[in-house]
């Protein structure tokens, strides 16, 4: 039995296969090195994986995470993993990579993640290109739900909101300059906080003033996370992420600004990540 998951800044989510069949699936918080410390990982791991997991026949985990770019990032993950869960044979991959193979399995393309972050690569079936880094959401994530609520939250703050959002965000939402700057700088994954207000922008997509953060975010992300790809044109670009996918109109109409083919956007890579781990062991690990 093994166990495939893919992990961005919001959620993570578990699938068991045995002998290439789901038998169970299950979510967690997310799992973020750079933004999160040991202990939170930990805490994550031991309360909300490790008692489902703990009594299962698995011999391998493959892990896709954000952030799990770098060794260092993976070998935390990977400890946080094995504490609880001791002699299992942990593989720790980016979350880009599970992008690619659930977008294209072994074709080449360009890989882009929109959900919390954002990210892109060109995947040539095999191994991934990345030209522009991905600088997470202090000076980055173009695109994200991060950008778009670091947008949202600057622009009330600078009283730049139309009329309407302004007061749900004071009313509603109970903010004001004390609590955003609390909830960015003191609290725990303000990455995640800032994304939630996706939801909230989708909500009132009609208005111009949504329509437009959404589009702006977009041509950003192509501007400087697809368009630097440019002498793979003829190849082409699939999106996986929530942003993506629920704004997926907005998105296909900035690709064809930019003259790329936006072949495919979903919002989790996790049936191709199936597909790909039901083949046999030595294709488990080509990647």
């Amino acid at each position: 039995m093994i166990v495939i998951a893919e992990s961005g800044s919001t959620k993570t989510y578990w699938v068991l296969l045995e002998n290439g069949v789901e038998t169970m699936n299950f979510t967690s918080l997310g799992i973020n090195p750079y933004t999160q410390k040991v202990p939170e990982i930990e805490g994550i791991i031991s309360k909300e994986v490790a008692p489902v997991l703990k009594e299962k026949a698995i011999s391998t985990i493959y892990f896709y995470g954000a952030s799990c770019s770098s060794n260092e990032n993976k070998a935390m993950v990977r400890s946080a993993i094995n504490k609880f869960l001791p002699d299992l044979k942990i593989e720790v991959e980016h979350d880009v990579m599970a992008c690619a193979i659930g977008l294209f399995g072994k074709k080449k393309g360009i890989a882009c993640i929109l959900g919390t972050g954002s990210n892109s690569c060109f995947y040539d079936g095999h191994t991934l290109f990345q030209d522009n880094p991905a600088l997470g959401y202090i000076l980055g994530d173009e695109g994200s739900g991060t950008w778009l609520g670091k947008r949202l939250l600057r622009d009330f703050l600078y009283h730049n909101l139309p009329d309407n959002l302004y007061k749900i965000l004071r009313d509603e939402k109970g903010l004001d300059k004390e609590s955003i700057l609390n909830k960015v700088y003191k609290e725990p994954a303000p990455n995640r906080w800032l994304a939630s207000f996706a939801p909230l922008i989708k909500e009132h997509i009609e208005e111009e003033y949504c329509l437009g953060i959404v589009k702006e975010s977009f041509h950003d992300f192509f501007r400087y996370h697809i368009d630097c790809f440019y002498e793979y044109k003829k190849y082409p670009v699939g999106v996986v992420g929530s942003i993506g996918y629920h704004f997926s109109d907005i998105l296909r109409a900035i690709a064809i600004e930019y003259d790329y083919k936006l072949e495919k956007i979903i919002q989790s890579p996790m049936e191709g990540l199936i597909e790909f781990h039901s083949l046999t062991p030595k294709s488990n690990t080509s990647h």
